[in-house]
């Protein structure tokens, strides 16, 4: 069963993969280390598009870039995190290390919140995860992390 519901507290959600809404508030997608099922972000993103979100209350501007753009997200967590400036929190299904995605600017024009960064900050310190990381230093360059690829970097 999906859980549409909304976590303001890290502690509860520390477990879970998710998404942060531009509030600071976080979904659960699914429990971290027990993938239940394939692609769970899309899924979950899918049914809460469906469930939660108007599409005629999306405002976008359909000229022909705005067309490509959509066009050029691959999925409905995609479509959460660029469309409505959500943040997606996941994990490598072998490693388990971090995967983070923030929304794009140049993309429709949503940038992370500090309330989103803050839940992100908080849930990592709790998982003991690396949070020495771009993402929490202001490079506005920095729209995705992946802790696979940090640690593939100190291997060799």
């Amino acid at each position: 069963m999906l859980d549409f519901n909304k976590y303001d507290d890290a502690v509860v959600v520390k477990d879970y993969d998710g998404f942060i809404d531009k509030d600071g508030n976080y979904y659960k997608v699914v429990l971290r280390r027990e993938k239940s099922f394939k692609d769970s972000h899309n899924i979950w993103a899918e049914n809460f598009l469906k469930e939660n979100i108007d599409i005629n209350s999306l405002k976008l501007d359909l000229t022909y870039s705005t067309i490509f753009k959509l066009v050029e997200l691959r999925g409905p967590a995609e479509v959460l995190i660029n469309c409505l400036g959500f943040v997606y929190y996941s994990h490598d299904p072998i490693s388990y290390k971090p995967i983070i995605k923030l929304p794009n600017p140049n993309v429709f024009g949503h940038r992370a919140t500090e309330e989103q960064i803050d839940m992100l900050f908080n849930i990592m310190t709790y998982n003991q995860e690396d949070i020495n990381i771009p993402i929490f230093y202001g490079d506005d360059d920095q729209y995705e992390y992946c802790g696979l690829d940090d640690s593939q970097r100190h291997v060799r």
